[in-house]
């Protein structure tokens, strides 16, 4: 990551609340089992307590990242996991309103913090990303 980039991320993480709240820290549809009358989300390994809206970004890169990269090759899948990122984004925000523009700059530092996760066909995608509001 360019010297300038981490400067200006951890910039605007010290910014950020740190928040309190339980995060999953991996929340996307492989983690989520449906079965008759229920809903469970598994594999807590990532969890952490901080900030909501930092999971809620970290939900976002994972997905969008799993759309721009060869992850995800089966249309219908790439269709039901941007149906998936929009619904959440849009339940979440109408059960908690008023955080998008915090949520915005979230995305910037998870993306930023992602590229030291050592993903190769990512990284140019993660650049894009954590420049978008840096």
């Amino acid at each position: 990551m360019p010297g300038s980039l981490k400067t200006s991320a951890l910039a605007t993480l010290s910014a950020l609340s740190d928040g309190k709240q339980i995060c999953h820290g991996d929340f996307h549809p492989g983690n989520i089992l449906l079965t008759p009358g229920h809903t469970v989300v598994i594999d807590w390994i990532d969890a952490s307590r901080g900030n909501p809206l930092a999971n809620v970004a970290r939900t976002t890169i994972i997905a969008l990242g799993a759309l721009a990269s060869s992850e995800i090759s089966n249309a219908a899948l790439k269709v039901f996991v941007r149906l998936f990122h929009s619904i959440y984004l849009h339940h979440y925000f109408q059960l908690r309103p008023g955080g998008e523009e915090e949520y915005q700059r979230w995305l910037t530092v998870v993306a930023a913090a992602r590229l030291s996760e050592n993903i190769p066909e990512l990284e140019h995608w993660l650049l894009h990303q954590a420049e978008k509001v840096l």
